[in-house]
């Protein structure tokens, strides 16, 4: 509880995690509605497109957030070897 009170746990990937399955979900839930009106064709193609679009980027911001983990275990691990 320490580490989420003083920040060195993030929760922002959680978040992105959450979202990610929301929006997919609701893009699905689109394109199925779409399937049933003229748009036959659009809604085939957000239900396959759309949640490769939110996995990529979904992908790109978490990241940023293993980047960071990654600089805190070399700094941590420069630290124990000085």
């Amino acid at each position: 509880m320490e580490d989420f009170f003083s920040f060195r746990k993030m929760i922002a990937p959680l978040i992105v995690q959450s979202l990610f399955w929301i929006m997919v979900i609701l893009t699905v839930i689109t394109g199925i509605m779409m399937l049933f009106t003229r748009a036959f064709f659009y809604g085939i193609m957000v239900i396959i497109f759309y949640p490769i679009f939110l996995r990529i980027s979904a992908e790109l911001i978490l990241l940023a957030f293993k980047i960071y983990d990654r600089l805190n275990e070399i700094s941590e691990t420069l630290k124990a070897g000085k």
